[in-house]
């Protein structure tokens, strides 16, 4: 009797497991097929010519940020936004994720940070830092991609 106990259990792990497999897949499906059209968008339209790296922001509207080199080797970041709306600007353009962190370190009371993320809001392409301030509030920083102006901030009370 207990070997079946143990078998059932190990059974009912087993499903419980596989669905939460599923599960995920199908949730993480629409952001994949997502991510491999704007791919496909960036290189079949010459903005780059190899892709590096691709990640999803979603602010007032959803953008894949995609990074690559371009065909004379040059780094570039593209937005690609709703009804395929492009933006691609040279990573020179921009400040880099280190002078954001820079910035962060001066301007911030910062217990942890979480993220800094490129993306974009009102067709202007931004950096999002996530973090954790000293009152424990997740706290959201926006600065301007070109130049690491403040643009706007706000938290979420715990």
């Amino acid at each position: 009797m207990r070997k079946w106990l143990i078998l059932i259990g190990i059974v009912l792990f087993s499903a419980i497991i596989g669905a939460g497999a599923y599960g995920y897949t199908v949730i993480k499906s629409p952001f994949s097929e997502d991510e491999e059209q704007a791919v496909q968008l960036v290189l079949s339209e010459g903005y780059l010519a190899t892709v590096n790296d691709a990640s999803y922001y979603h602010g007032s509207d959803a953008y894949q940020v995609i990074h690559g080199l371009d065909e004379d080797g040059e780094e570039r970041i593209v937005w690609v936004g709703p009804d395929d709306q492009v933006i691609s600007k040279k990573a020179s353009e921009g400040i880099s994720e280190e002078d954001v962190r820079a910035i962060i370190e001066k301007e911030l009371a910062v217990r942890e940070l979480v993220a800094i993320r490129l993306g974009v809001e009102n067709e202007h392409p931004i950096y999002e830092v996530t973090y954790y301030d000293e009152e424990g509030r997740l706290s959201y920083y926006y600065v301007s991609f070109y130049d690491g102006t403040f643009i706007k901030r706000y938290s979420i009370r715990p």
